[in-house]
């Protein structure tokens, strides 16, 4: 852990190595955020960079969260330029003023809290500063790492195993770079490492240098920090880039890629849809450029994969990023010329529920997207298009994200219609296409009553039209469960069966079908999020109306492949054949309540604990017991798993015995996970809690292989 010292005594080292890191990523042009309107707080992250060129008179507020207590710093780039062109007022939560004075670099002993920064130009100047904080650490168990907060300066001396620090990075919707820098003593040298769900792993030698960074919308990761040799010495501070520079469309940027980078990022806001975009980078390195909307899972990705330019046919109104690449970093700064060009499309266009939309393609127009807005998740929506242009083949298709086709018709003409179940309330985009073609339409959207609901295990008798579609709505509210449906129609018609899901974003999270040919079909898919499911059935082909059945079965995989006891032995039985502890093998043989000798019985009524040991063919995990308590149920009080590993009984179910309503019980047992695969199970029964000869026809075991 960090050697203790007080404030004062390490301020000069760890300033000393934040001014470091500071000047070896030099951000300037990249850097320069949207100045908002006067007097408006700005929220800051801890370590993020913040970056404004003020004119003179002009003031700039700055809001820190601070997340613990320690010793703090507000940082300026150029601590002289600073202190001639800057005053800056600090206050805390509880509005007390803590500096007032010329923006020098500004130490602070700080609680828990949000911290104001108020700064005024007197005169022009370009404002760049951080807050940095001494907290935050680093241990030797990798199980249990420290906690590290962006803006953590953390030290220590002395090191001679590796570190772990779990580095917090508070979620934006816009990409910046966490930049880890890292100073070894002298002579010293480490491995560093970090790790996280969407950058997997990045590392660096201070060998070879001392800024590791990656691109972050925020996370947890793993930092390692590994030394070379006994007793080094480590400093680690951790940076965030800041909010990336705005760009317009037809306004060019100069700007550069810094020495020993290889990209930086603008971002671009659209109020309006754009049609052939282009952007261009100019240069005299061979720079490319890219467009996405997040920099991890992005749903418009667009890239010029090393050229200089990238054409977009179609952007919608929304906030994208683009990068500037290039091949390798480099020694020096690489300057460009960033563009984006392009004409405004048509405005997108709200549809009313039920009213028609009319409009018309001309000569060279592609297509037109429309909104529709949605008010209840499950809810049928149609969509209807109608055109009276001869020789034409319009086209429509709706999704959950501009342009993106999720229901669509490839009928001929230009008369289409769509019917689908709507998986969240929200806005849909519904697309128009001219095929080439040109001419007047109409355009109606309806949003109706809950679609048709499937119920678990039921069997659903319907009609459908000649070529027609039916849908229905699936709630599924507990994932991880097994779909299965059989249709089955007349035998000479062809019908086809899908199941679909999408989440929130238009992403496609669950899709089977059954297309074989003919009018029996079968479609299976494991559910692995809850939410609203589309199941539909076509008839694409049929020229007249058919009816059909459609089961529905829902079901936990784990509860699939039971089996009954090969074998069993109990700690006592009421005979050697009735009542033995073998009547419990094998499948459920006593089908009503009473004391039957093809059931198990101990030996006594009310003769304290007792156990029924059984064995089974397939060894499993077990996920769950289903008992068959013929006789007096309720005296179960534990379910056991031999583990053989270690030759042991480990309870899976522990609970309390009481006498139950039911004179014949079926009980189904769901076990704890455990990491123990077994083919045997024990019962333990509390005979003394429930009167009478508690019995046991039969014990089905569940589990996966």
């Amino acid at each position: 852990m960090s050697r203790p010292g007080t404030f004062p005594r390490r301020l000069a080292r760890w300033w000393g190595l934040a001014l470091v890191a500071l000047l070896i990523f030099p951000l300037g042009n990249a850097l320069a955020a949207p100045l908002g309107q006067a007097g408006a707080a700005e929220s800051l992250l801890l370590g993020q960079y913040a970056y404004q060129p003020m004119l003179s008179g002009e003031s700039r507020v700055y809001e820190v969260t601070i997340p613990e207590s320690g010793a703090y710093l507000v940082t300026a780039v150029d601590e002289e330029a600073s202190a001639n062109a800057f005053d800056v007022v600090v206050t805390d939560a509880g509005g007390n003023v803590l500096y007032d004075d010329i923006f020098e670099n500004v130490e602070l002993n700080l609680e828990p809290g949000v911290l104001t920064l108020e700064f005024s130009a007197v005169e022009d100047g370009e404002l760049w500063f951080v807050v940095l904080g001494q907290i935050g650490g680093m241990t030797a168990d990798a199980e249990q790492p420290g906690k590290l907060n962006t803006g953590s300066v953390y030290t220590e001396e002395r090191i001679s195993e590796t570190r772990y620090g779990l580095l917090s990075v508070p979620p934006t919707s816009y990409p910046q770079q966490v930049l880890l820098y890292v100073e070894p003593g002298e002579e010293d040298s480490f491995f560093v490492s970090a790790e996280g769900d969407d950058i997997g792993y990045v590392s660096l030698s201070t060998d070879d240098g001392n800024l590791l960074s990656f691109w972050s919308h925020g996370g947890d990761y793993l930092i390692t920090a590994e030394p070379m040799a006994r007793r080094s010495s480590l400093t680690v501070i951790a940076f965030l880039s800041g909010r990336p520079t705005p760009i317009a469309v037809d306004t060019p940027v100069d700007a550069v890629i810094p020495a020993d980078a290889t990209q930086t990022v603008f971002e671009l806001q659209l109020d309006t849809a754009y049609d052939n975009l282009v952007v261009e980078v100019q240069s005299d390195e061979s720079l490319g450029v890219r467009l996405v909307d997040r920099y991890y899972d992005a749903e418009v990705d667009y890239d010029s994969y090393g050229e200089p330019s990238v054409e977009i046919p179609n952007l919608f109104p929304g906030v994208y990023y683009v990068f500037v690449s290039a091949p390798e970093a480099a020694a020096e700064d690489l300057p460009f010329t960033l563009s984006v060009q392009g004409a405004a499309g048509q405005p997108l266009v709200a549809l009313e529920s039920g009213v028609a939309a009319e409009a018309s393609f001309e000569e060279g127009q592609a297509a037109a997207t429309y909104t529709f807005d949605v008010a209840q998740a499950g809810a049928m929506v149609e969509v209807l298009l109608e055109s009276t242009s001869q020789e034409t083949d319009f086209g429509v298709s709706a999704g959950l994200r501009p342009g993106e086709e999720i229901w669509y018709t490839y009928m001929w003409g230009s008369n289409e219609s769509l019917r689908f179940v709507a998986p969240v309330a929200g806005t849909y985009y519904v697309t128009v296409e001219s095929n080439g073609g040109t001419g007047n339409y109409a355009l109606t959207a309806t949003e109706g009553d809950l679609a048709p609901a499937l119920e678990n295990n039921t069997i659903l008798w319907d009609t459908i039209a000649a070529s027609g579609r039916n849908v229905y709505r699936m709630e599924v509210t507990q994932p991880g469960q097994l779909l299965m449906l059989a249709l089955v129609g007349n035998p000479d018609v062809d019908l086809d069966i899908q199941i679909a899901a999408y989440n929130a974003k238009g992403d496609q999270v669950a899709y089977a079908s059954g297309t074989t040919g003919g009018s029996v079909e079968v479609a299976t898919q494991l559910l692995t999020e809850p939410g609203i499911y589309e199941v539909s059935v076509t008839s694409y082909f049929s020229e007249e109306s058919t009816s059909y059945f459609l089961r529905t079965q829902l079901t936990d995989p784990s509860l699939l492949g039971g089996q009954w006891a090969v074998e069993a032995t109990a700690s006592t039985q009421y005979g050697d054949d009735s009542f033995s502890a073998a009547q419990a093998t094998g499948p459920q043989d006593t089908f009503a309540a009473g004391d039957f000798p093809t059931a198990w019985a101990a030996s006594e009524p009310e003769a304290g604990e007792q156990t029924l040991e059984l064995t089974y063919e397939h060894p499993v995990t077990p996920y769950a017991v289903e008992v068959y308590e013929s006789y007096n149920p309720g005296a179960v009080v534990a379910v056991e798993l031999y583990d053989a590993a270690s030759d042991a009984w480990v309870a899976a179910w522990q609970g309390e015995a009481a006498a139950a309503e039911e004179a014949y019980r079926i009980n189904l047992f769901e076990l704890e996970p455990l990491d123990i695969k077994t083919d045997r199970i024990r019962l333990v029964l509390d005979t003394d809690a429930v009167p009478g000869y508690n019995e046991i026809d039969a014990v089905h075991l569940f589990g996966r292989p």
